[in-house]
């Protein structure tokens, strides 16, 4: 735990006329004024209070009248401003919690110049073992008390010595971040010098005006200085500035022949990006016109492979056509007359399918130029948009690869279509002949029966 501690000494002349006051605060003095007569001291640090009233006779009249009134008093958080004149407290301790209180006197009843040789003798404490205090010794009359916030020992003076002698308060406690600090005050006397006194006690002694001119010297000299010290912290200001403006032009001027530097090297960059973004489109429209080039090859490839498709299943309906054709005029030419009821259905029948097989036909061949005039049509829309000029070429590219990969797949579709119908019609017509050819021996034979018969009974 660190400690820190600070001390504040006073001293009292009192002569009949003049009474000095030091306030010693961070090294620097503040002479108090003159009083024409002596009664109370109150001596201040922070929160802790040093007070002295004499000539209180009238306490304890009689062979034991009181002297003076010594108390020591400490209060957290009390207002210093109230009971000091300096408002800069800032530097003062500033108690959260109090631990104790010590009040000592310094053994030689006299003033010294020389205090080696002198020592504290205690006169009272409170702690937190033993917070109150009431007892009568050696001439004075002790009540201390330690409570929560307040520390005070109030000490009623018997002895004129007493009075007259060196008395020091300590207080120990916690500031605000748990340090532990030690605050210090003390109080010194000088007698009264009667034989120094001139016309009633209305002249000031010598060493009193000896003091006051080396006051006023000190002062004069503190003044000259301060002046001195304010020319040189003129002129130094005064070369800073310079040297600032200096420094600020130099800095201004690396910053704009660095913004130069930076702007040449951003167009750069932007030509160069540009250079790269004029590349880009080129290959692009390169590539859009490869990609039609592909269109074009791949609709011829197609109108190739659909007028084949088309011819090899107009041969090959026409080659079955008539196949079934001569199958069915040997059979009726078999088949002479005398037709049952049985033939004439089946003749329906086989006439009925080949309505069908004529209507499928039809329809495969509409089929087939409804597909044909939509892939026509797209690659027509598929021309007309690469070469449009109001289209941007990466829109191109996607609706290009969009149409394509499309009409790949619808020309998967058709062909499947195609390759389905020819497959089902020529199933179809396969399915059906091994039943005429099954029906027609039957209906032939009981025609054939009929006309010729095998037997004859009677």
């Amino acid at each position: 735990m660190r400690r820190y501690k600070t001390t504040t000494y006073y001293i009292l002349h009192t002569e009949p006329e003049l009474l000095l006051v030091g306030y010693a605060r961070c090294n620097v003095y503040f002479i108090g004024s003159i009083f024409s007569n002596i009664d109370r001291l109150d001596l201040i640090i922070a929160g802790l209070e040093l007070r002295l009233t004499q000539d209180t006779s009238s306490l304890l009249p009689g062979p034991r009248a009181v002297c003076g009134v010594l108390t020591c008093d400490d209060v957290i958080n009390s207002s210093i401003s109230d009971r000091v004149d300096d408002k800069d407290v800032s530097h003062l301790i500033s108690f959260d919690k109090i631990l104790s209180m010590s009040l000592y006197k310094k053994a030689s009843t006299r003033f010294q110049a020389d205090t080696a040789n002198t020592r504290d003798v205690l006169v009272a404490s409170v702690t937190p073992q033993e917070p109150s205090l009431m007892r009568v010794a050696n001439g004075m009359k002790v009540v201390g008390s330690l409570d929560a916030g307040r520390a005070t020992v109030r000490v009623e003076l018997v002895k004129r010595g007493d009075c007259q002698s060196e008395f020091t308060c300590h207080v120990r406690g916690l500031d605000s971040q748990g340090r532990e600090a030690v605050s210090t005050a003390s109080l010194l006397q000088q007698p009264r010098h009667r034989e120094s006194q001139v016309d009633d006690g209305k002249m000031m002694s010598s060493s009193s005006l000896q003091l006051l001119a080396s006051i006023q010297q000190l002062v004069t000299q503190s003044v000259a200085g301060l002046e001195d010290k304010m020319r040189e912290l003129r002129t130094d200001l005064n070369g800073r500035i310079e040297s600032f403006e200096s420094k600020v032009e130099d800095q201004m001027g690396l910053l704009l022949k660095d913004l130069g530097d930076k702007s040449d090297t951003f167009e750069h960059r932007i030509d160069n990006k540009l250079d790269f973004f004029e590349n880009r489109i080129e290959d692009k429209l390169d590539n859009n016109n490869n990609n039609l080039n592909k269109l074009i090859h791949l609709d011829v490839k197609v109108s190739r492979y659909l007028d084949q498709f088309r011819s090899q299943a107009n041969m090959d309906i026409a080659g079955a056509l008539e196949n079934l054709k001569q199958e069915m005029q040997q059979e009726q030419t078999l088949a002479l007359r005398n037709v049952s009821g049985r033939v004439e259905e089946t003749l329906n029948k086989t006439s009925g399918l080949l309505t069908s097989l004529k209507g499928e036909f039809d329809l495969l061949k509409s089929s087939d130029q409804i597909s044909r005039l939509t892939f026509r049509n797209e690659t027509e829309r598929i021309y007309n948009t690469l070469v449009s000029e109001d289209n941007v070429c990466r829109r191109m590219m996607n609706e290009t690869v969009s149409l394509n990969t499309e009409m790949l797949v619808n020309f998967k579709e058709l062909i499947s279509k195609a390759q389905n119908w020819t497959t089902n019609t020529q199933s179809n017509v396969r399915a059906s002949l091994p039943g005429l050819r099954q029906i027609m021996p039957k209906e032939l034979k009981a025609l054939t029966d009929v006309l010729v018969p095998s037997s004859c009974e009677k």
